[in-house]
């Protein structure tokens, strides 16, 4: 059965629910990442000059979850690998470059530390 649903960047990458771990693979037999410059730069700049809530694409995944009580789902991209793994890349150089800026000008900024554990959380699922 195939189910289509709207989903968050946030809800993607992120964990839906603090309890269950969200995994994506690529198979084999999915090109290799090929996106440069033109296609980067078209990503980023939808992201910035539109509302939240853009489309930006779609993703097709299925649920290769085989243990239910694991609380881990995983997920095989299908289609939309480029765009995701993209996106996952631009939120790591985010951060990497927060976590430099927040070394070399340290700050009490509490949105500023609330942002970097966002940022984190959504890459690898953990605030910690």
């Amino acid at each position: 059965m195939i189910k289509a649903s709207s989903v968050s960047i946030e809800n993607l990458l992120g964990n839906n629910n603090e309890s269950i771990e969200q995994r994506y693979s690529i198979p084999p037999y999915q090109r290799a990442y090929s996106w440069n410059k033109d296609q980067w730069e078209q990503i980023i700049n939808d992201i910035i000059e539109n509302d939240n809530g853009y489309f930006i694409g779609s993703i097709l995944l299925i649920d290769k979850t085989y243990n239910e009580t694991e609380n881990i789902k995983n997920y095989e991209v299908i289609d939309g690998q480029q765009r995701l793994s993209t996106l996952s890349a631009l939120l790591i150089a985010i951060y990497c470059n927060l976590l430099v800026e927040l070394s070399e000008n340290p700050s009490s900024d509490e949105d500023i530390s609330e942002f970097r554990l966002d940022l984190r959380y959504l890459i690898i699922g953990t605030r910690k």
